[in-house]
């Protein structure tokens, strides 16, 4: 899968902006495949935004996002991580969104996400650490009875599959030592369930980290197991068949002893039965070490 991955589809000036922020820090690297220190927590609540006028089709073709308006999504994403053992870290991550199709309120939803809980077992450790991640996705939303009127729905767009799901990664990084770089590798697979189809995923990803300055690059892509796509999903559902490549840049700066800001986005570069339309962050870290 990975060896069909390409720089060469990176907007050049955000993966130069990116490295430029890299070359003038000290090399700190506490990413990717590295798991946390015993005692150490990493606390992440972003504001994601995205409004979305085009989406790729079920071929593969550009069309309009929907008809009636452009798809509009505002989430609040938290995320964390522990370090419960020299090798041991826990992870977990939840949602709250409101997304709907503009001018057109009845046909929307607010609700929570997905609660995801996990773990990310050091293999190797060092320079050159591997890692396995294993992650479940359970609903915390009460799933949609499709045949109601979209009114009585208690979600219009539904915030998820409705299904437990179980993903596997593995994990590798390489600091780049006396650079201030690292780069990180994964690939794992996810288990959807249903008619939704199961998914090879994955990311490529170069950053920096020093006591005041993080920045990183991600290229993401998500692939389905089967080819077949069946019909174009619904504007905003949980798609099958959805097959995506986004490239993430992000920053970071420290402004206390424990917390940072961060900015960020993610560009789709192409796609699949999925929207195309940038999705911006802003986020508060808070970072606690020993």
């Amino acid at each position: 899968m990975l060896r069909h991955i390409s720089l060469r589809g990176l907007p050049l000036g955000l993966l130069l902006l990116s490295c430029a922020s890299m070359i003038f820090v000290p090399p700190t690297v506490s990413a990717g495949a590295w798991v946390q220190p015993p005692g150490s927590s990493f606390w992440k609540a972003s504001l994601l935004s995205q409004t979305a006028s085009e989406r790729w089709s079920c071929e593969g073709d550009k069309a309009v996002a929907d008809p009636d308006g452009d798809f509009v999504q505002r989430q609040v994403f938290a995320y964390g991580e522990w370090g419960a053992t020299e090798r041991l870290t826990l992870i977990g991550s939840w949602a709250w969104k409101d997304a709907r199709i503009d001018g057109t309120p009845e046909y929307g939803t607010r609700s929570t996400g997905d609660l995801r809980l996990g773990t990310r077992w050091g293999l190797v450790q060092g320079k050159r650490p591997l890692a396995v991640e294993t992650v479940f996705s359970i609903p915390t939303y009460s799933r949609s009875d499709l045949a109601l009127a979209p009114a009585q729905r208690s979600q219009f767009l539904p915030a998820g599959t409705g299904r437990v799901e179980a993903e596997i990664r593995f994990l590798a990084g390489a600091s780049l030592f006396p650079l201030p770089l690292y780069t990180n590798i994964d690939l794992g697979y996810r288990v959807r369930g249903g008619s939704f189809g199961e998914q090879w995923v994955g990311a490529l990803e170069l950053g920096a980290s020093s006591p005041r300055l993080f920045a990183k690059t991600e290229l993401r892509f998500i692939i389905p197991q089967h080819e077949d796509c069946g019909t174009d999903a619904a504007v905003g559902a949980v798609a099958s068949g959805e097959r995506s490549l986004q490239v993430a840049p992000e920053v970071a700066v420290r402004f206390s002893r424990l917390a940072w800001v961060s900015v960020g986005a993610s560009f789709p570069i192409s796609g699949r039965n999925s929207l195309d339309a940038p999705v911006w962050s802003l986020g508060i870290i808070v970072w606690k070490q020993p």
